[in-house]
Protein backbone atom coordinates (compact mmCIF):
# COMPACT_ATOMS: atom_id res chain seq x y z
CA UNK A 1 0.00 0.00 0.00
CA UNK A 2 2.71 2.32 0.77
CA UNK A 3 3.99 1.66 -2.74
CA UNK A 4 0.63 2.68 -4.05
CA UNK A 5 0.68 5.84 -2.07
CA UNK A 6 3.61 7.03 -2.98
CA UNK A 7 3.59 7.05 -6.61
CA UNK A 8 -0.24 8.26 -6.54
CA UNK A 9 1.63 11.34 -4.63
CA UNK A 10 5.13 11.90 -6.97
CA UNK A 11 3.67 9.83 -10.12
CA UNK A 12 7.11 8.36 -10.87
CA UNK A 13 8.08 7.85 -14.51
CA UNK A 14 8.96 5.11 -16.38
CA UNK A 15 12.55 5.28 -16.34
CA UNK A 16 12.41 6.22 -12.24
CA UNK A 17 10.74 3.05 -11.53
CA UNK A 18 12.63 0.94 -13.58
CA UNK A 19 15.62 2.14 -11.42
CA UNK A 20 13.99 0.88 -8.31
CA UNK A 21 13.61 -2.39 -10.23
CA UNK A 22 17.44 -3.10 -10.55
CA UNK A 23 18.10 -1.65 -7.11
CA UNK A 24 14.91 -4.20 -5.73
CA UNK A 25 17.24 -6.88 -7.43
CA UNK A 26 20.12 -5.80 -6.03
CA UNK A 27 19.29 -5.54 -2.61
CA UNK A 28 17.26 -9.38 -3.22
CA UNK A 29 20.19 -10.70 -3.90
CA UNK A 30 22.58 -8.90 -0.99
CA UNK A 31 19.92 -10.20 1.11
CA UNK A 32 19.24 -13.86 0.14
CA UNK A 33 23.36 -13.95 -0.19
CA UNK A 34 23.34 -12.33 3.59
CA UNK A 35 20.64 -15.19 4.56
CA UNK A 36 22.49 -18.05 3.00
CA UNK A 37 25.85 -17.15 4.89
CA UNK A 38 24.28 -16.45 8.14
CA UNK A 39 22.62 -20.40 7.78
CA UNK A 40 25.98 -21.52 6.49
CA UNK A 41 27.72 -20.37 9.44
CA UNK A 42 30.01 -18.13 7.39
CA UNK A 43 28.28 -15.22 9.05
CA UNK A 44 28.18 -14.25 12.92
CA UNK A 45 29.66 -17.52 13.52
CA UNK A 46 29.53 -16.75 17.70
CA UNK A 47 26.42 -14.31 17.53
CA UNK A 48 23.56 -17.15 17.25
CA UNK A 49 20.50 -14.81 18.48
CA UNK A 50 22.25 -12.01 15.81
CA UNK A 51 22.20 -14.45 13.02
CA UNK A 52 18.20 -15.11 13.91
CA UNK A 53 17.76 -11.70 13.88
CA UNK A 54 19.89 -11.04 10.89
CA UNK A 55 17.76 -13.53 9.25
CA UNK A 56 14.32 -11.81 9.85
CA UNK A 57 15.42 -8.31 9.21
CA UNK A 58 16.76 -9.65 5.75
CA UNK A 59 13.60 -11.43 4.70
CA UNK A 60 11.38 -8.31 6.12
CA UNK A 61 13.27 -6.51 4.01
CA UNK A 62 12.57 -8.46 0.70
CA UNK A 63 9.42 -8.70 1.82
CA UNK A 64 8.58 -5.03 1.86
CA UNK A 65 10.45 -4.04 -1.24
CA UNK A 66 8.25 -6.75 -2.69
CA UNK A 67 5.10 -4.94 -1.08
CA UNK A 68 6.50 -1.30 -2.52
CA UNK A 69 7.22 -2.19 -5.83
CA UNK A 70 4.37 -4.63 -6.61
CA UNK A 71 2.33 -1.08 -5.48
CA UNK A 72 4.47 1.28 -7.81
CA UNK A 73 4.00 -0.49 -10.67
CA UNK A 74 0.39 -1.46 -10.21
CA UNK A 75 -0.22 1.97 -9.84
CA UNK A 76 2.01 3.03 -12.80
CA UNK A 77 -0.09 0.47 -14.94
CA UNK A 78 -3.65 2.25 -13.23
CA UNK A 79 -2.34 5.44 -13.77
CA UNK A 80 -1.14 4.57 -17.67
CA UNK A 81 -4.62 3.28 -18.56
CA UNK A 82 -6.80 6.34 -17.14
CA UNK A 83 -4.73 8.64 -18.35
CA UNK A 84 -4.66 7.43 -22.19
CA UNK A 85 -8.71 7.30 -21.14
CA UNK A 86 -9.09 10.86 -20.01
CA UNK A 87 -7.34 11.55 -23.58
CA UNK A 88 -9.94 10.94 -25.25
CA UNK A 89 -12.99 12.05 -22.66
CA UNK A 90 -12.10 15.00 -22.12
CA UNK A 91 -12.26 16.42 -25.25
CA UNK A 92 -16.72 15.71 -24.88
CA UNK A 93 -16.54 17.86 -21.45
CA UNK A 94 -19.18 20.06 -21.10
CA UNK A 95 -21.30 19.31 -24.52
CA UNK A 96 -24.41 17.21 -25.12
CA UNK A 97 -23.67 13.91 -26.02
CA UNK A 98 -25.14 10.38 -26.91
CA UNK A 99 -23.81 7.48 -24.84
CA UNK A 100 -24.40 3.92 -24.99
CA UNK A 101 -23.53 1.75 -22.14
CA UNK A 102 -24.33 -1.06 -19.66
CA UNK A 103 -25.62 -0.65 -16.15
CA UNK A 104 -22.98 -2.54 -14.22
CA UNK A 105 -24.12 -2.08 -10.84
CA UNK A 106 -26.83 -2.49 -8.54
CA UNK A 107 -29.12 1.16 -8.69
CA UNK A 108 -28.39 3.53 -5.70
CA UNK A 109 -31.73 4.60 -5.03
CA UNK A 110 -31.57 8.00 -2.26
CA UNK A 111 -34.84 10.23 -1.54
CA UNK A 112 -34.93 12.11 -4.41
CA UNK A 113 -32.99 10.41 -7.15
CA UNK A 114 -30.86 7.02 -8.38
CA UNK A 115 -27.43 6.86 -9.21
CA UNK A 116 -26.40 4.43 -12.20
CA UNK A 117 -23.52 3.65 -12.82
CA UNK A 118 -22.90 3.45 -16.28
CA UNK A 119 -19.46 1.59 -18.61
CA UNK A 120 -19.82 3.39 -21.74
CA UNK A 121 -19.58 1.91 -24.94
CA UNK A 122 -19.27 4.55 -27.37
CA UNK A 123 -19.71 8.43 -27.41
CA UNK A 124 -21.21 10.44 -30.07
CA UNK A 125 -21.94 14.46 -29.90
CA UNK A 126 -25.78 15.13 -29.55
CA UNK A 127 -24.86 18.45 -31.61
CA UNK A 128 -22.59 19.83 -33.54
CA UNK A 129 -19.07 19.32 -32.00
CA UNK A 130 -15.31 19.03 -33.75
CA UNK A 131 -14.72 15.72 -32.45
CA UNK A 132 -16.48 12.47 -34.18
CA UNK A 133 -17.70 9.69 -32.62
CA UNK A 134 -15.48 7.24 -30.45
CA UNK A 135 -15.61 3.34 -29.39
CA UNK A 136 -14.53 3.70 -25.83
CA UNK A 137 -14.77 -0.58 -25.12
CA UNK A 138 -12.06 -1.57 -23.26
CA UNK A 139 -11.37 1.40 -21.37
CA UNK A 140 -11.37 1.12 -17.69
CA UNK A 141 -13.54 4.60 -17.14
CA UNK A 142 -17.15 4.91 -15.78
CA UNK A 143 -20.18 7.46 -15.98
CA UNK A 144 -22.29 7.94 -13.12
CA UNK A 145 -25.94 9.07 -14.24
CA UNK A 146 -28.31 10.90 -12.05
CA UNK A 147 -31.57 9.91 -12.70
CA UNK A 148 -35.46 9.95 -11.36
CA UNK A 149 -36.19 8.58 -8.21
CA UNK A 150 -38.30 5.61 -9.84
CA UNK A 151 -36.15 4.10 -12.38
CA UNK A 152 -36.60 1.63 -14.34
CA UNK A 153 -33.49 0.57 -15.16
CA UNK A 154 -31.59 -2.72 -13.81
CA UNK A 155 -27.83 -4.44 -13.79
CA UNK A 156 -27.27 -5.62 -16.73
CA UNK A 157 -29.56 -2.58 -19.15
CA UNK A 158 -28.15 -1.81 -22.24
CA UNK A 159 -28.85 2.00 -22.32
CA UNK A 160 -28.75 4.98 -24.22
CA UNK A 161 -28.43 8.04 -22.77
CA UNK A 162 -28.58 12.32 -23.76
CA UNK A 163 -26.67 14.84 -21.41
CA UNK A 164 -24.35 16.48 -20.70
CA UNK A 165 -21.30 14.98 -19.86
CA UNK A 166 -19.47 16.58 -16.76
CA UNK A 167 -16.86 15.98 -14.02
CA UNK A 168 -17.91 15.30 -11.04
CA UNK A 169 -17.33 18.42 -8.46
CA UNK A 170 -17.12 18.24 -4.35
CA UNK A 171 -19.79 19.64 -2.20
CA UNK A 172 -20.42 20.77 1.10
CA UNK A 173 -22.20 18.06 3.51
CA UNK A 174 -25.07 19.20 6.84
CA UNK A 175 -21.67 20.40 8.91
CA UNK A 176 -19.99 22.22 7.08
CA UNK A 177 -17.19 20.22 5.85
CA UNK A 178 -16.49 19.74 2.26
CA UNK A 179 -17.02 16.00 0.85
CA UNK A 180 -14.28 14.61 -1.56
CA UNK A 181 -16.62 13.33 -4.09
CA UNK A 182 -14.04 13.40 -6.35
CA UNK A 183 -11.61 10.76 -5.33
CA UNK A 184 -14.76 8.92 -3.43
CA UNK A 185 -15.76 8.11 -7.36
CA UNK A 186 -12.60 7.70 -8.84
CA UNK A 187 -11.81 4.58 -6.21
CA UNK A 188 -14.29 2.96 -8.62
CA UNK A 189 -13.22 4.53 -11.67
CA UNK A 190 -15.86 6.73 -12.13
CA UNK A 191 -14.25 10.52 -13.41
CA UNK A 192 -17.59 11.58 -14.94
CA UNK A 193 -20.94 12.51 -14.74
CA UNK A 194 -24.60 12.47 -16.64
CA UNK A 195 -27.42 14.82 -14.37
CA UNK A 196 -31.12 13.75 -15.62
CA UNK A 197 -30.19 12.56 -18.76
CA UNK A 198 -33.02 11.25 -21.29
CA UNK A 199 -32.60 7.77 -20.94
CA UNK A 200 -34.20 4.78 -23.40
CA UNK A 201 -33.53 1.12 -22.92
CA UNK A 202 -31.75 -1.06 -25.66
CA UNK A 203 -31.57 -4.51 -24.54
CA UNK A 204 -31.67 -6.25 -20.99
CA UNK A 205 -28.75 -9.17 -20.24
CA UNK A 206 -26.35 -7.69 -20.80
CA UNK A 207 -24.65 -8.30 -16.68
CA UNK A 208 -22.86 -11.27 -15.16
CA UNK A 209 -25.39 -14.16 -14.95
CA UNK A 210 -24.41 -14.85 -11.50
CA UNK A 211 -24.35 -11.55 -10.48
CA UNK A 212 -28.19 -10.83 -12.44
CA UNK A 213 -29.74 -13.83 -10.05
CA UNK A 214 -28.17 -12.46 -7.04
CA UNK A 215 -29.46 -9.38 -7.33
CA UNK A 216 -32.50 -10.45 -8.45
CA UNK A 217 -33.02 -13.12 -5.62
CA UNK A 218 -31.80 -9.79 -3.24
CA UNK A 219 -34.41 -7.64 -4.39
CA UNK A 220 -37.21 -9.91 -4.02
CA UNK A 221 -35.92 -10.70 -0.71
CA UNK A 222 -36.18 -7.24 0.62
CA UNK A 223 -39.74 -6.73 -1.31
CA UNK A 224 -40.43 -10.02 1.33
CA UNK A 225 -39.04 -8.02 4.36
CA UNK A 226 -41.24 -4.38 3.51
CA UNK A 227 -44.31 -6.61 2.99
CA UNK A 228 -43.60 -8.26 6.54
CA UNK A 229 -42.26 -6.15 8.58
CA UNK A 230 -42.97 -2.14 9.02
CA UNK A 231 -40.71 0.76 8.52
CA UNK A 232 -38.27 1.84 9.52
CA UNK A 233 -37.46 -1.57 10.71
CA UNK A 234 -37.78 -3.67 7.63
CA UNK A 235 -35.29 -0.88 6.46
CA UNK A 236 -32.82 -1.99 9.55
CA UNK A 237 -33.18 -5.98 8.55
CA UNK A 238 -32.49 -5.38 5.04
CA UNK A 239 -29.03 -3.28 5.64
CA UNK A 240 -27.93 -6.02 8.05
CA UNK A 241 -28.49 -9.19 6.41
CA UNK A 242 -27.77 -7.86 2.98
CA UNK A 243 -26.24 -4.53 3.11
CA UNK A 244 -29.23 -2.79 1.47
CA UNK A 245 -28.02 0.79 0.49
CA UNK A 246 -30.22 3.92 1.77
CA UNK A 247 -32.48 1.29 3.57
CA UNK A 248 -33.29 3.66 6.84
CA UNK A 249 -33.85 6.50 5.34
CA UNK A 250 -31.38 9.90 5.88
CA UNK A 251 -31.72 10.99 9.11
CA UNK A 252 -31.86 7.50 10.68
CA UNK A 253 -28.98 6.78 9.28
CA UNK A 254 -27.28 9.46 10.51
CA UNK A 255 -28.48 8.57 14.26
CA UNK A 256 -26.89 5.74 13.48
CA UNK A 257 -23.81 7.21 12.50
CA UNK A 258 -23.68 9.56 15.62
CA UNK A 259 -24.54 6.90 17.75
CA UNK A 260 -21.33 4.79 16.72
CA UNK A 261 -23.03 2.22 15.19
CA UNK A 262 -22.84 2.48 11.49
CA UNK A 263 -20.87 -0.52 10.82
CA UNK A 264 -24.08 -3.05 11.21
CA UNK A 265 -26.24 -0.75 8.41
CA UNK A 266 -23.47 -0.62 6.18
CA UNK A 267 -22.50 -4.50 6.32
CA UNK A 268 -19.06 -4.40 7.91
CA UNK A 269 -16.59 -7.24 9.07
CA UNK A 270 -18.62 -8.10 11.48
CA UNK A 271 -21.62 -8.85 9.59
CA UNK A 272 -19.14 -11.42 7.48
CA UNK A 273 -17.99 -12.98 11.20
CA UNK A 274 -21.35 -13.50 12.42
CA UNK A 275 -22.28 -15.62 8.98
CA UNK A 276 -19.21 -17.42 8.97
CA UNK A 277 -19.60 -18.19 12.92
CA UNK A 278 -23.10 -19.94 12.17
CA UNK A 279 -21.93 -21.85 8.79
CA UNK A 280 -19.03 -23.47 11.09
CA UNK A 281 -22.17 -24.28 13.52
CA UNK A 282 -24.72 -25.59 11.48
CA UNK A 283 -21.61 -27.52 9.62
CA UNK A 284 -20.17 -28.84 12.09
CA UNK A 285 -20.24 -32.49 11.51
CA UNK A 286 -20.00 -32.34 8.05
CA UNK A 287 -16.17 -33.27 7.07
CA UNK A 288 -13.23 -30.42 6.85
CA UNK A 289 -12.77 -30.29 2.82
CA UNK A 290 -16.90 -30.14 1.94
CA UNK A 291 -17.26 -27.52 5.31
CA UNK A 292 -13.92 -25.12 4.24
CA UNK A 293 -15.31 -25.67 0.13
CA UNK A 294 -19.10 -24.59 1.26
CA UNK A 295 -18.50 -21.76 3.30
CA UNK A 296 -15.73 -20.76 0.88
CA UNK A 297 -19.02 -20.26 -1.68
CA UNK A 298 -21.15 -18.85 0.73
CA UNK A 299 -19.19 -16.14 1.75
CA UNK A 300 -17.50 -15.36 -2.18
CA UNK A 301 -21.40 -15.13 -2.94
CA UNK A 302 -22.56 -13.31 0.18
CA UNK A 303 -19.92 -10.38 -1.21
CA UNK A 304 -21.41 -9.90 -4.76
CA UNK A 305 -24.75 -10.23 -2.93
CA UNK A 306 -23.82 -7.07 -1.24
CA UNK A 307 -21.73 -4.81 -3.77
CA UNK A 308 -18.42 -6.18 -2.74
CA UNK A 309 -17.81 -3.27 -0.54
CA UNK A 310 -14.24 -3.11 0.68
CA UNK A 311 -15.20 -3.53 4.24
CA UNK A 312 -16.83 -6.68 3.28
CA UNK A 313 -14.05 -8.19 0.58
CA UNK A 314 -11.75 -7.34 3.26
CA UNK A 315 -13.29 -9.46 6.05
CA UNK A 316 -14.11 -11.75 3.40
CA UNK A 317 -10.55 -12.87 2.47
CA UNK A 318 -9.57 -12.87 6.29
CA UNK A 319 -12.25 -14.99 7.39
CA UNK A 320 -11.66 -17.71 3.83
CA UNK A 321 -8.21 -17.60 5.59
CA UNK A 322 -8.75 -18.29 8.83
CA UNK A 323 -11.29 -21.11 7.82
CA UNK A 324 -8.54 -22.56 5.80
CA UNK A 325 -6.22 -22.54 8.84
CA UNK A 326 -9.29 -23.93 10.76
CA UNK A 327 -9.49 -27.12 8.29
CA UNK A 328 -5.59 -27.50 7.99
CA UNK A 329 -4.91 -27.41 11.16
CA UNK A 330 -2.46 -24.55 10.90
CA UNK A 331 -2.08 -21.71 13.48
CA UNK A 332 -4.71 -18.39 12.18
CA UNK A 333 -1.91 -15.38 12.77
CA UNK A 334 -4.37 -11.94 12.00
CA UNK A 335 -2.06 -10.01 11.21
CA UNK A 336 -0.98 -11.96 8.34
CA UNK A 337 -4.17 -12.14 6.94
CA UNK A 338 -5.01 -8.85 7.60
CA UNK A 339 -2.20 -7.85 5.12
CA UNK A 340 -2.71 -10.50 2.60
CA UNK A 341 -6.10 -9.22 2.53
CA UNK A 342 -5.31 -5.65 2.26
CA UNK A 343 -2.47 -6.55 -0.22
CA UNK A 344 -4.55 -8.59 -2.88
CA UNK A 345 -7.20 -5.71 -2.48
CA UNK A 346 -4.65 -2.87 -3.49
CA UNK A 347 -3.14 -4.61 -6.38
CA UNK A 348 -6.65 -5.55 -7.72
CA UNK A 349 -7.74 -1.68 -7.13
CA UNK A 350 -5.15 0.47 -6.21
CA UNK A 351 -7.05 3.97 -5.95
CA UNK A 352 -8.78 2.33 -2.28
CA UNK A 353 -6.02 2.69 -0.18
CA UNK A 354 -6.34 6.85 -0.68
CA UNK A 355 -9.78 7.32 -2.10
CA UNK A 356 -12.07 4.48 -0.23
CA UNK A 357 -12.52 5.90 3.32
CA UNK A 358 -14.70 2.84 4.58
CA UNK A 359 -11.15 0.40 3.51
CA UNK A 360 -9.24 2.85 5.76
CA UNK A 361 -11.38 3.12 8.79
CA UNK A 362 -12.19 -1.14 8.17
CA UNK A 363 -7.96 -1.68 7.82
CA UNK A 364 -7.91 0.37 10.55
CA UNK A 365 -10.24 -1.14 13.16
CA UNK A 366 -9.06 -4.24 12.10
CA UNK A 367 -5.84 -3.56 12.96
CA UNK A 368 -6.77 -1.60 16.15
CA UNK A 369 -8.68 -4.62 17.50
CA UNK A 370 -5.63 -6.67 17.10
CA UNK A 371 -3.51 -4.51 19.07
CA UNK A 372 -5.37 -2.71 21.91
CA UNK A 373 -8.43 -5.02 22.65
CA UNK A 374 -6.99 -7.99 24.30
CA UNK A 375 -5.21 -5.02 27.01
CA UNK A 376 -8.36 -2.70 26.87
CA UNK A 377 -10.87 -6.26 27.83
CA UNK A 378 -8.02 -6.97 30.83
CA UNK A 379 -7.95 -3.96 32.14
CA UNK A 380 -11.99 -3.92 31.91
CA UNK A 381 -11.74 -6.94 34.05
CA UNK A 382 -9.46 -5.45 36.99
CA UNK A 383 -11.48 -2.68 37.12
CA UNK A 384 -15.16 -4.92 37.32
CA UNK A 385 -13.89 -8.25 38.54
CA UNK A 386 -17.49 -10.02 38.95
CA UNK A 387 -18.60 -12.44 41.53
CA UNK A 388 -16.66 -15.61 40.26
CA UNK A 389 -19.32 -17.90 41.71
CA UNK A 390 -22.39 -16.76 39.75
CA UNK A 391 -22.08 -18.52 36.40
CA UNK A 392 -24.45 -16.94 34.75
CA UNK A 393 -23.76 -13.39 35.89
CA UNK A 394 -19.81 -13.64 34.82
CA UNK A 395 -21.10 -14.81 31.56
CA UNK A 396 -23.12 -11.40 30.97
CA UNK A 397 -20.00 -9.90 32.15
CA UNK A 398 -17.81 -11.18 30.63
CA UNK A 399 -19.38 -10.65 27.29
CA UNK A 400 -20.36 -6.90 27.66
CA UNK A 401 -16.78 -6.39 28.48
CA UNK A 402 -15.51 -8.36 25.31
CA UNK A 403 -18.07 -5.59 23.96
CA UNK A 404 -16.90 -2.83 25.20
CA UNK A 405 -12.91 -3.77 24.95
CA UNK A 406 -13.78 -4.25 21.09
CA UNK A 407 -15.40 -1.31 21.00
CA UNK A 408 -13.02 1.26 22.60
CA UNK A 409 -9.87 -0.29 20.90
CA UNK A 410 -11.56 0.07 17.34
CA UNK A 411 -12.70 3.26 18.07
CA UNK A 412 -9.05 4.20 19.50
CA UNK A 413 -7.53 3.11 16.02
CA UNK A 414 -9.95 4.90 13.20
CA UNK A 415 -9.92 8.28 15.64
CA UNK A 416 -7.29 10.01 13.93
CA UNK A 417 -9.16 9.01 10.53
CA UNK A 418 -12.65 9.96 11.77
CA UNK A 419 -11.42 13.37 13.18
CA UNK A 420 -9.80 14.03 9.82
CA UNK A 421 -12.80 13.03 7.80
CA UNK A 422 -15.71 13.56 9.85
CA UNK A 423 -14.52 16.24 11.66
CA UNK A 424 -16.29 14.84 14.93
CA UNK A 425 -16.24 11.59 17.32
CA UNK A 426 -19.08 9.71 19.36
CA UNK A 427 -19.09 10.17 22.92
CA UNK A 428 -21.92 7.47 23.05
CA UNK A 429 -20.43 4.39 20.57
CA UNK A 430 -19.06 2.53 23.59
CA UNK A 431 -22.74 2.09 25.69
CA UNK A 432 -24.88 1.66 22.39
CA UNK A 433 -22.49 -1.26 20.94
CA UNK A 434 -22.62 -2.88 24.26
CA UNK A 435 -26.74 -2.42 24.50
CA UNK A 436 -27.19 -3.55 21.08
CA UNK A 437 -24.44 -5.72 19.50
CA UNK A 438 -25.12 -8.98 21.61
CA UNK A 439 -28.61 -9.25 19.67
CA UNK A 440 -27.66 -8.34 16.73
CA UNK A 441 -26.55 -11.97 15.61
CA UNK A 442 -30.19 -13.65 16.51
CA UNK A 443 -31.59 -10.46 14.59
CA UNK A 444 -29.74 -11.08 11.62
CA UNK A 445 -30.83 -14.91 11.99
CA UNK A 446 -34.46 -14.17 12.53
CA UNK A 447 -34.70 -10.93 9.51
CA UNK A 448 -32.87 -14.12 7.23
CA UNK A 449 -35.69 -16.65 7.94
CA UNK A 450 -38.26 -14.25 7.77
CA UNK A 451 -36.85 -12.60 4.38
CA UNK A 452 -36.40 -16.26 3.04
CA UNK A 453 -39.64 -17.38 4.14
CA UNK A 454 -41.85 -14.61 3.24
CA UNK A 455 -40.84 -15.07 -0.60
CA UNK A 456 -43.03 -18.59 -0.29
CA UNK A 457 -45.21 -18.10 2.06
CA UNK A 458 -46.07 -15.01 4.56
CA UNK A 459 -48.30 -17.40 7.32
CA UNK A 460 -44.72 -19.39 7.93
CA UNK A 461 -42.56 -16.22 7.73
CA UNK A 462 -45.11 -14.07 10.21
CA UNK A 463 -43.97 -15.46 13.57
CA UNK A 464 -40.41 -14.82 12.86
CA UNK A 465 -41.24 -11.29 11.21
CA UNK A 466 -42.80 -10.44 14.59
CA UNK A 467 -39.55 -11.38 16.09
CA UNK A 468 -37.31 -9.93 14.08
CA UNK A 469 -39.65 -6.41 14.54
CA UNK A 470 -39.43 -6.62 18.64
CA UNK A 471 -35.78 -7.15 18.23
CA UNK A 472 -34.87 -4.55 15.66
CA UNK A 473 -37.36 -1.89 16.98
CA UNK A 474 -35.28 -2.42 20.54
CA UNK A 475 -32.01 -1.16 18.65
CA UNK A 476 -33.57 1.90 16.78
CA UNK A 477 -35.02 2.42 19.76
CA UNK A 478 -31.71 2.60 21.74
CA UNK A 479 -29.94 4.74 18.93
CA UNK A 480 -33.14 7.45 18.81
CA UNK A 481 -33.01 7.85 22.56
CA UNK A 482 -29.05 8.33 22.78
CA UNK A 483 -29.12 10.45 19.48
CA UNK A 484 -31.53 12.84 21.64
CA UNK A 485 -29.00 13.08 23.78
CA UNK A 486 -27.81 17.32 24.24
CA UNK A 487 -23.83 15.71 23.29
CA UNK A 488 -23.95 12.86 21.34
CA UNK A 489 -20.85 13.71 19.35
CA UNK A 490 -17.89 15.49 20.20
CA UNK A 491 -17.40 18.13 17.64
CA UNK A 492 -13.51 18.62 16.57
CA UNK A 493 -12.99 20.75 14.13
Amino acid sequence: MLGVVWQDFFELNWNFVLFLSVLYVFVLSAALHYTKGVHEGQIGKTHPQYKMHAVMLSRALILFLLAFMSGVLRMQIDQNTVNTALNIYDKYEGKHMLITGVVIDEPDRRDNFTYLTVEPIDLKCAEECEQSGVSVIGYDVKIIAQTQSYTEFAYGDKVIMKGVLEKPENFQVDNGRIFDYVNYLEKDGIYYSVKFPEMDLLSRGHGNYVKSALFDIKQKYIDSLNELIPEPESGLAAGITVGAKRALGKELTEAFRNTGLIHIVVLSGFNVTVIIIFLLHILRAFPRWIKWGFISVAVILFAILTGADAPVVRASIMGLLGVAALVLSRTYAVVRALFIAVFVMVIWNPNIALNDVSFQLSVTATLGLVMFSRQIIDYLNNIWPGNRSVAHGVSIRHSLLEIAGITMAAQIAVLPLLIYYMGEVSVVAVIVNMLTLPIIPISMLFAFIAGVAGMFSSSIAAPFAFTTYILLAYIIGVVEFFNSLPITTLQIF
